[in-house]
């Protein structure tokens, strides 16, 4: 049994810090063939917290069970960041004018980078150029957001800026009155994005359907 996680284990970052490497091999055998980006970011969490662990081999030869798993992982990483994931849709469904997930939110890496679509906002040239160094470089990020939205130029960062567009495109769609300089503003940045880092790429995305 793992002690009670502590104050600075939370503030670490650590939410498996309780959980067993079996609990976490059940799960990583659940979804180790998924490319949906809640199980992707739930994999490299995993990966976090294994790294903490004492005993990844025995001997320094044999690998322990957590070693096992923290090898497992780190080439199903390996392997989706190769592949690619689906782009993500910006159709909005039918719905009653609510919001769609934890993405809406005005406190981003992005809005923290000063990308805005408002009318006194940056210009389109100068939202391009925010949105490159987003995908290319640091980003501004908080408490536990470095999991979510990957490393710099990766296909995790890509997609993370592109999902994040597309929830917004989503989101005010469903609104009883669109913003639609807003909408179709967003929705070029996520088609130049696919021109300038998806197109003659290795990565698998799907064009979103709008």
């Amino acid at each position: 049994m793992r002690e009670p996680m502590t104050h600075e284990d939370r503030s670490s970052g650590r939410p498996y810090f309780n959980t067993s490497t079996a609990a976490m091999q059940d799960k990583f055998d659940q979804i180790k063939g998924s490319r949906f980006i809640d199980d992707i970011i739930e994999l490299c969490l995993f990966l976090s917290e294994l790294h903490y662990r004492k005993h990844l081999k025995k001997n320094g030869k044999l690998f322990t069970p957590a070693g096992e798993l923290y090898k497992m992982i780190s080439v199903r990483l390996d392997d989706l960041d190769r592949e690619g994931f689906a782009w993500p849709s910006t159709e909005a469904l039918s719905g009653d004018g609510s919001l769609d997930g934890a993405d809406w939110n005005e406190d981003s890496p992005l809005s923290r980078m000063r990308y805005s679509v408002a009318a006194d906002g940056p210009s389109e040239s100068q939202r391009r150029q925010i949105l490159t160094a987003a995908f290319k470089g640091p980003i501004p990020t908080k408490h536990k957001e470095e999991e979510i939205w990957g490393d710099p130029g990766t296909a995790a960062r890509l997609y993370k800026i592109a999902q994040f567009l597309a929830t917004l495109v989503r989101n005010n769609k469903r609104k009883r009155k669109p913003p639609l300089r807003a909408i179709g503003q967003w929705e070029g940045d996520v088609a130049w994005l696919k021109r300038s880092y998806y197109d003659g790429t290795s990565f698998s995305f799907q064009w979103p359907m709008t």
